[in-house]
């Protein structure tokens, strides 16, 4: 019987600080059966031509679309029976894929995440912290305790049956901020269920260049609500609960936090949304001298006081 084939689809922009090692991790793969996407984004480095060093990667030339519109653009390209999401700067242990497959041969219709470690620039330093997501869930289960604050998967800690993403749909080429979050729900809801493997291991680099999940834009922040309102509406047709309401209001009360100080805008409609949905509790985050400034005075005034002293700082 053949064994299944997995497609590993790399969105490249830039990256030719990182995409060596992330490539190599992957060719190291004790899976016997992969291919290999890579799609430069429209890189004005020399992404494109490291790739062309490799043997056994394919390489689609592209203009600047963005990531969403990257994967989608491998993912037609695609033949495998399992796919991969990867960026091209993270990390694949050697036998993350092949520890998927077979636990995902063992429970056709789900999905698969993994344990996960931070690093800056050397793997065997990353840094592990387990969190509540890393377990066998429901799918609407595995998406209310992430948005209540129990972890996260980045996309190339997830494995996914073809079928699964066909029925899913493809990326939102729309979105920027947090797409991999609303692509992931669509996954995850698609799905029967979510596996977690201990042993799969994916290495997830912080540091070393621009990180879009970490931008303060407008249009940054646009697409964040967009992707709640997209991602909430998804999973309360699943299933309207006290639990899914909860989980809702939660994600828009994390996202007002954070962009108020860009955004007061989108921060009002995001809390009003919240408070449509049940409320939270949670608080806005910040250390000992913002909390107590929170405490008497409210979190958006301790946000501009926070706001003009770090503008002072620069």
């Amino acid at each position: 019987m053949t064994e299944p084939l997995v497609s590993v689809l790399i969105p490249a922009f830039d990256a030719e600080a990182t995409i060596a090692e992330t490539l190599q991790s992957v060719l190291a793969q004790t899976w016997p059966r992969l291919e290999i996407v890579v799609v430069n984004d429209g890189s004005a480095d020399r992404t494109a031509e490291i790739t062309k060093g490799f043997d056994g990667v394919r390489l689609i030339q592209g203009a600047n679309r963005g990531a969403a519109a990257a994967r989608n653009a491998a993912y037609r390209e695609s033949a495998g029976d399992y796919i991969v999401f990867l960026d091209a700067d993270d990390v694949l242990h050697p036998e993350k894929i092949e520890r998927q497959v077979r636990l995902l041969e063992a429970h056709p219709g789900e999905v698969s995440c993994c344990r996960w470690g931070r690093f800056d620039g050397d793997v065997s330093k990353a840094a592990f912290r387990r969190e509540p997501v890393w377990a066998d869930m429901d799918p609407v289960g595995w998406i209310a305790t992430s948005w209540l604050g129990g972890g996260m998967m980045f996309p190339g800690a997830w494995m996914v049956p073809r079928a699964i993403a066909d029925a899913a749909g493809p990326w939102d080429e729309s979105l920027s901020l947090n797409d991999d979050g609303e692509y992931f729900t669509r996954v995850l809801l698609a799905g029967g269920g979510v596996r977690f493997s201990d042993e799969a291991v994916v290495y997830y680099r912080i540091g070393g260049g621009a990180n879009l999940s970490a931008s303060k834009s407008r249009a940054a922040f646009e697409s964040g609500y967009r992707v709640c309102e997209l991602a909430t509406v998804r999973l309360m047709a699943s299933e309207n609960s006290e639990r899914t309401r909860k989980a809702s209001a939660t994600m828009y009360q994390r996202f007002a936090y954070d962009c108020f100080a860009t955004a007061p805008d989108l921060a009002a409609k995001a809390e009003a949304r919240a408070a449509e949905l049940g409320g939270s509790d949670l608080k806005a985050p910040g250390g000992s001298v913002f909390q107590t400034v929170a405490s008497v005075a409210g979190w958006k005034t301790a946000k501009r006081l926070q706001s003009l002293v770090r503008g002072e700082r620069k």
